[in-house]
């Protein structure tokens, strides 16, 4: 519409006062025939970088806000107008007379019935409009600096959204824009809830951050929640608040759910959390309230927070997801296992599945039979076990370890288990198996939290909702002996507390694979509720140079994630078949190693003491000859019990001993005891 000026007369406007009395006054619209110039503005000496032409609803001209860039990469905005003066008329830097018009009013008139969006600036509204064409996009002159210069009385009965800049001018702007839209009786005006993934000052003139389509932006001005001046409420407290809440997100998402302390909507394929920033805008509806004769409901954050507490209180239902069906969430829909066996059908994604997370591939895959041999996957298992006898029953074992982190249910097996990697030397492949099955799963069904943390309830916290929680820390043997790894692992009902917020009640559904080069030592033995949560997976070769083939995780989980679900399928039918986990024999070799090298008593009993149902030997005999054979074995003299222990652990290994005290002091019946058990000074008695 502005056409680039010649050298004269680039020349003849430099010489152009600018007039501080301000005497001009701006002729809008502008008059037919007017030649649309923009002038070479006198203090940054040069003509605008970019024009935006402000309509009237006709189409007519009414002036522009133009835009100067800087030499150090900043921007200047300027308003420009066709001015009179007596009997002159000209071009000039000068704003358009208050109220000052919106942007696009031609496409207002023209759109009637479009909702509107109000973004912060000509640059934005104009690339809001080529993503959002059913919506029409408008704007203040000069953006922030002026909302309430502008006439918006074209709002009228419209439906307002208002995206703002990320940044505290976006926010006034904002709050701004929504009182004068009110003013104007606007039908609807809501406040788009920028997530804080997004940079400060971002709009939508910028590229989104990754992992936000365009679909995905729409959905976040579908979703802004009302903002109403005008509520009135019965008796103005937090239990009527609460429901209003819940009607209000109901009204905007359909069903939602709240369990363990989230709000979820559901989202075609699953279940997704509702913002927090979200919830507490839905409660910002309410500051201003009216209830009773003249009382008005003011909120606070105390406040806000016990709303929402009640809200979610009031509808919790701790077990939905825990009680999903059984089945695998997929970008094609959801894999179901018939329960009287066969093979896995593809349902249509439903909300009844109770899914939180999708994995990002579909299935079935097609893959032909000679994929398999030649895939990266294969390469990585086959090198890892090249050489083991039971190398079948390993490879079996991580794809069930796989299938039971995509089922979601870990610790809802009949005998569920935390596996083990354990591997002494370097490049044995345990971590990159660790990286294949993170890699199949989405980034939000996985958690890393270290066994050494799960004592911290806010650790703890980052369980909720997790299907899968690995870890290539397992350094503390007494957070393995703990209460809270026996209930993470099964999936009992755990309270933690995050920092500043509320205690959250939840069901760890995590399949737990933890990595180490060392199994820690329990001072006091491993008992046997431990002993039943614990596979360990022994990883034997070290993997030759030649062999090896650089970050092959993160590779399979990239080319090969058609391959790697269709593998992790396999073994979730296999797993629901057998009902607990393959266990090769050298996981059994080697837990059995760990729990005799953690508890020598146990040890003793298995490989050096002498077992016979009617024999009786003397405590202090038993115990002498226990010593003795752990010393051989090259126990350490401070990491055996006192006889006192020695004598409760004995009978509570399970091997039929039992202790008698008599006058000649305690007996223990079941074993018997050789001299040659006993050191050289001693004989038996």
């Amino acid at each position: 519409m502005f056409q680039q000026l010649t050298e004269d007369e680039i020349s003849e406007a430099s010489n152009i006062p600018i007039d501080p009395a301000n005497e001009w006054t701006p002729i809008m619209p502008v008059p037919d025939g007017v030649p649309h110039k923009a002038p070479v503005h006198r203090g940054f000496k040069k003509k605008p970088d970019k024009v935006w032409p402000y309509l009237n609803e006709k189409g007519k001209l009414l002036g522009a806000i133009a835009r100067f860039d800087l030499p150090d990469g900043d921007k200047e905005m300027r308003p420009l107008t066709y001015c009179e003066k007596g009997d002159q008329q000209k071009w000039r830097w000068q704003a358009m007379l208050s109220p000052r018009p919106i942007y696009a009013l031609d496409l207002l008139a023209q759109k009637p019935t479009a909702p509107v969006l109000v973004v912060e600036g000509e640059k934005a509204a104009d690339a809001a409009q080529e993503l959002f064409p059913d919506y029409v996009v408008t704007t203040a002159p000069m953006g922030s600096q002026a909302p309430h210069k502008a006439d918006w009385r074209s709002l009228w009965g419209r439906r307002v959204t208002i995206w703002p800049d990320n940044d505290e001018a976006g926010d006034k702007y904002a709050n701004t824009v929504v009182k004068l839209a009110k003013k104007y009786r606007a039908s609807f005006v809501a406040i788009v809830d920028i997530p804080p993934e997004f940079s400060p000052k971002w709009d939508l003139a910028d590229p989104p951050p990754d992992g936000w389509p365009l679909e995905r932006l729409k959905s976040l001005i579908e979703t802004a929640p009302e903002i109403n001046l005008g509520i009135t409420l019965s008796i103005g407290s937090d239990i009527e608040i609460a429901r209003r809440v819940n009607e209000d997100l109901i009204n905007r998402h359909g069903d939602i759910v709240i369990s363990e302390g989230g709000v979820w909507r559901y989202m075609d394929t699953h279940w997704e959390p509702i913002l927090d920033s979200e919830l507490r805008r839905t409660v910002h509806r309410y500051d201003g309230a009216t209830f009773g004769k003249e009382s008005i409901v003011r909120l606070s954050k105390s406040r806000i927070d016990s709303i929402l507490n009640e809200f979610v209180a009031m509808h919790d239902n701790l077990d939905y997801f825990v009680d999903a069906p059984t089945g695998i969430n997929c970008l094609g829909g959801f894999i179901v296992f018939p329960k009287g066996g066969g093979d896995p059908v593809l349902e249509p994604h439903s909300p009844e599945h109770r899914c939180r997370h999708v994995i990002p591939a579909s299935w079935p895959s097609n893959n032909s039979d000679d994929i398999w041999p030649n895939s990266l996957l294969a390469n990585l298992l086959g090198g890892c076990f090249k050489g083991d006898l039971d190398a079948a029953d390993k490879i079996n074992l991580l794809g069930e370890v796989t299938g039971a982190a995509v089922l979601g249910k870990g610790a809802r097996l009949m005998k569920p288990k935390a596996i083990v990697l354990k591997g002494e030397t370097a490049e044995n492949g345990k971590s990159q198996v660790l990286d294949v099955i993170r890699g199949l799963l989405p980034p939000s069904a996985v958690s890393a939290i270290p066994l050494g943390k799960m004592g911290d309830e806010k650790f703890v916290c980052g369980l909720t909702g997790k299907w899968l929680n690995a870890s290539d820390e397992l350094t503390s043997a007494a957070a393995v002996a703990s209460d809270t790894f026996k209930q993470v692992v099964t999936g009992e009902p755990i309270t933690a507390r995050n920092v500043y917020s509320p205690a959250v009640t939840f069901r760890p559904v995590a399949q737990h694979i933890y990595a180490t080069n060392d199994l820690p030592s329990f001072k006091g033995g491993m008992d046997k509720g431990v002993q039943r949560r614990l596979l360990v997976l022994p990883f034997n070769r070290t993997i030759p140079e030649d062999e090896r083939i650089d970050h092959i995780g993160d590779r399979i989980a990239t080319e090969e994630m058609a391959l790697l679900l269709e593998w992790a399928v396999n073994g979730a039918q296999r797993l629901l078949k057998q009902r607990f986990f393959t266990e090769p024999p050298s996981s059994k070799e080697a837990l059995q190693d760990w729990l005799y090298g953690s508890d020598p008593v146990l040890a003793w009993l298995d490989q050096g003491a002498r077992l016979s149902p009617t024999a009786e030997a003397k405590s202090s005999l038993a115990y002498a000859a226990f010593k003795k054979w752990a010393e051989n074995e090259g126990y350490r003299g401070n990491t055996l019990p006192a006889i006192n222990t020695f004598s409760v652990r004995v009978q509570a290994s399970d091997k039929g001993i039992s202790s008698t005290r008599t006058s000649a002091g305690r007996v223990l019946t079941g074993l018997t005891v050789h001299s040659e058990d006993l050191p050289h000074d001693m004989m038996q008695s």
